[in-house]
């Protein structure tokens, strides 16, 4: 099983190609790396739902691109017309998500 996806980060937005999926989290592969602990927003494109990840392990590949392990540190939301997501600093440990009509703060899973 493969699935389109996108790492969003402040400097950027990166495609990726999702190998594996579960609750917990996923598997990418991607043309550039990440250290363990970066934590970034993955999108799902296929079924327009998105959500914050951590790096668990970014492993170089013979053909040259990175296998990324990630664990979900929140819940997989809609994306699309009705959300806009934005990341806050986590420096308070805590993700925000906006719809257009409220804002509710989420707290990150303790690994």
């Amino acid at each position: 099983m493969s699935f389109d996806a996108e790492i969003q980060l402040l400097e950027g937005n990166f495609p990726v190609v999702g190998v594996d999926i579960h609750q917990h989290g996923a598997q990418v592969l991607s043309k550039r790396g990440w250290e363990p602990g970066t934590l970034l927003f993955l999108k799902l494109n296929n079924v327009q739902l998105g959500g914050p990840a951590e790096v668990r392990h970014s492993k170089l590949r013979k053909d040259g691109r990175y296998a990324i392990g990630l664990a979900f540190r929140g819940p997989m939301v809609p994306q699309g017309e009705s959300w806009q997501i934005q990341r806050v600093g986590h420096s308070t440990g805590e993700w925000t998500y906006r719809d257009d009509k409220q804002e509710v703060e989420t707290p990150s899973p303790v690994a």
